[in-house]
């Protein structure tokens, strides 16, 4: 039996609701146990670039991946195992400060976290770093007592000197809009 282990993907998404939507439903419909959803610019103008953390064996990632290749709208799509990617999340993190000032500003520093602003009685903080440093700021803030959290899912890119776990892209005509798109498909080495 093969277990599962953590594997970013990451998309190449045609910049349009309906895109989106499609793309939603094709994970959706594969019932894995997604870790993590994020969704912003990506390199090129008009593509977004949609970053999936999923928990499932490496068979099920690559049918998705396949899958996801042939939605319409999708540029690009290949997964990696989390060891050959550098991710990132954000967390905006507000907690009380009331008498202990100082200690907040100690855990704080810590975990490399910065103050975007303060009151009187409460700081609000700024954190980058991986999913489990993050989550590790937050349970060391809560004796403190957390009042608001915001984090941005993670945002991963291929570390450098690795390829992108066996695929490789080119381009090809799109007949139905006569425009190139950048698809992946399997090295044969």
């Amino acid at each position: 039996m093969t277990s599962s282990a953590a594997y970013s993907i990451c998309v190449g998404l045609e910049d349009e609701f309906l895109a989106f939507n499609r793309l939603v439903g094709v994970v959706r419909r594969r019932n894995l146990a997604i870790e993590s959803l994020s969704i912003g610019s990506g390199q090129e103008a008009g593509v977004a670039r949609v970053t999936i953390v999923v928990r499932a064996d490496e068979g099920a990632v690559d049918r998705l991946v396949r899958q996801l290749r042939k939605v319409i709208g999708v540029r690009s799509a290949a997964a990696e195992p989390e060891a050959l990617v550098a991710s990132r999340e954000l967390a905006l993190i507000r907690v009380r400060t009331t008498g202990r000032y100082a200690d907040v500003l100690d855990t704080a520093g810590r975990f490399g976290a910065t103050v975007l602003e303060e009151s009187r009685n409460e700081a609000l903080l700024e954190v980058t770093g991986t999913g489990p440093m993050v989550l590790s700021l937050i349970r060391a803030l809560e004796p403190f007592g957390v009042i608001d959290l915001a984090r941005s899912g993670v945002v991963a890119v291929s570390r450098p000197g690795t390829t992108s776990a066996g695929f490789e892209t080119r381009s090809i005509p799109d007949v139905d809009s006569e425009r190139y798109q950048s698809v992946l498909t399997l090295r044969d080495d």
